[in-house]
């Protein structure tokens, strides 16, 4: 959820529930200042009742009215004045209609009465209610025209964050134009862009001092490597070369070689966790086997490999040329270098899948393991480890899903485009 779209419902939330409480609090005081304004009337008639007290004694029954009651009743103590609230049936209403009422107690001529005077609270809470229906409908009102300010507002006040956001996702540290984000009038943005302009500075720089050196090192270590392998070539040629020096120059050889493999396959992998690799182009990957098995023939036949294919042209998959070769390339290598003499390789491709399988000794890792740096097993001696690495570095920045199983000396790589 969106920061702006949250601070809006938080704004709504908070909105409800003032209105809610401040209803409430209105409703409370109006009664209240109502009944206060009643309570003060009532006094007031109270006070005329008792200016004209005599005459109203000799007709009593003619005020004996839904408002008054005067009643004569024994009393051995003199009561307080009474305030409450009470409900009357109105024959012509047919309801029962609330009233406020007053009451208190005379002594006229020796007797004792009980006199009642009561107002209609019906006119004071229709007043209440219609100024509680315009408090609402103001506050609806109001409500709303906050909201459409706090939002447009808001997303005026975030547009240069959304758009530093959107910069920010784009951005690649290998690229050498630096980053521009957009300004704005508000202070804690302008210290964030500053700081993220500083901090991506930093990184680029970095990235290249970094991308330098690995390029340097691995270029320049090829060249030694190459010099001690052509030597070493010499030496294993030479016809007086004893056996003794012949079984201590093979596995220098084979370390050499290993060593120049570690050097090109890091600064493979290097590139490729830089996304070095970008352009994609439309690959049909039947066609790239065929042409890496063609390569691949003499070793093929070396090891009397025997090749089953089954290809059906729609294994096309938009990716960079060079890592889709790569892929390939290193998947065969591994079914070839790891096989059985007298084994089988089996490629079978479908619909934005493709599957390699092929025999091979009993696997002491487990198939998953083989997909780390630097990881292989133990019978397999001359590899780099990291051909397996490479293939699922590309296929997660790929969007492919790949998968190795194993069963009864039966190696399985599947592949899955999405």
């Amino acid at each position: 959820m969106k920061l702006l779209n949250k601070i809006s419902r938080y704004f709504l939330a908070s909105s409800i529930i003032i209105f809610i409480v401040g209803g409430f609090l209105l409703s409370t005081i109006l009664r209240l200042v109502v009944l206060e304004e009643l309570d003060e009337s009532l006094l007031f008639e109270k006070s005329q009742f008792n200016m004209n007290i005599h005459d109203w004694k000799n007709d009593s029954e003619k005020f004996r009215t839904n408002s008054l009651d005067i009643f004569q009743v024994e009393l051995d103590s003199v009561k307080e004045l009474e305030f409450k609230n009470i409900p009357i049936y109105i024959e012509e209403e047919h309801e029962f209609v609330p009233f406020r009422q007053l009451s208190w107690f005379e002594n006229i001529d020796g007797s004792n009465y009980k006199i009642v005077i009561r107002k209609s609270l019906i006119e004071q809470e229709d007043l209440i209610a219609s100024i509680s229906a315009v408090f609402m409908g103001v506050f609806i009102a109001v409500l709303i025209a906050l909201n459409l300010i706090n939002y447009f507002l808001g997303k005026r006040i975030w547009d240069p964050f959304y758009k530093n956001l959107t910069r920010l996702e784009g951005f690649e540290f290998s690229n050498d134009l630096p980053i521009k984000l957009e300004h704005s009038f508000i202070l804690e943005f302008e210290k964030l862009n500053s700081t993220i302009e500083r901090m991506a500075n930093k990184i680029q720089n970095d990235f290249k001092i970094l991308k330098n050196f690995n390029e340097d090192a691995s270029h320049e270590m090829q060249t030694p490597l190459a010099i001690i392998k052509a030597n070493l070539d010499q030496l294993i040629q030479d016809e007086n070369l004893s056996d003794i020096q012949a079984k201590s120059i093979k596995p220098i050889f084979g370390a050499v070689k290993r060593l120049s493999g570690l050097s090109r396959g890091l600064g493979l992998l290097t590139k490729i966790e830089n996304h070095e690799y970008s352009d994609t182009e439309l690959i049909n990957f039947d066609e790239e086997i065929k042409i890496q098995l063609e390569n691949f023939t003499e070793l093929i036949n070396s090891k009397k490999i025997k090749i089953v294919t089954e290809f059906n042209n729609k294994s096309q998959v938009a990716i960079n040329r060079f890592l889709a070769e790569t892929i390939i390339y290193n998947l065969l290598s591994n079914a070839i270098k790891h096989n059985l003499e007298n084994g089988y390789i089996k490629i079978v491709t479908g619909k934005n899948a493709i599957s390699i399988s092929n025999s091979g000794k009993p696997l002491k890792l487990k198939p998953e393991v083989l997909f780390g740096r630097l990881k292989k097993d133990d019978n397999k001696g001359g590899s780099s480890g990291l051909g397996l690495s490479i293939v699922k570095k590309v296929c997660e920045q790929n969007s492919i899903s790949i998968t190795y199983l194993y069963s009864d000396k039966c190696y399985q790589i599947n592949l899955k485009f999405s």
